[in-house]
């Protein structure tokens, strides 16, 4: 299960903060490095079961979402914890 960790939620504010989300767009190397390698992994492999992609794999650098793909995912999962705590 994804753990949604605070700095999650710093990447999907300065996203949100910078209109991302709206094209298909490479994130910025800025976003980049707000998370870890594996912290990219671990996002791309989450987005990838919630969206029900069966034919995904871990690309080599661990991180290649779309800005649209990482800020959806990070909406769904901030809304998700927010209904489980209310």
């Amino acid at each position: 299960m994804f753990k949604l960790t605070i700095k999650h939620l710093d990447l999907y504010r300065v996203m949100a903060k910078n209109g991302e989300g709206r094209y298909c767009n490479d994130l910025g190397s800025d976003e980049i490095e707000m998370l870890t390698k594996p912290e990219w992994q671990e996002l791309y492999q989450a987005y990838h079961k919630w969206n029900g992609s069966e034919d995904w794999e871990i690309q080599s650098d661990g991180w290649h979402l779309m800005d649209f793909m990482a800020i959806a995912f990070l909406r769904y999962s901030i809304l998700k914890r927010c209904e489980e705590t209310l």
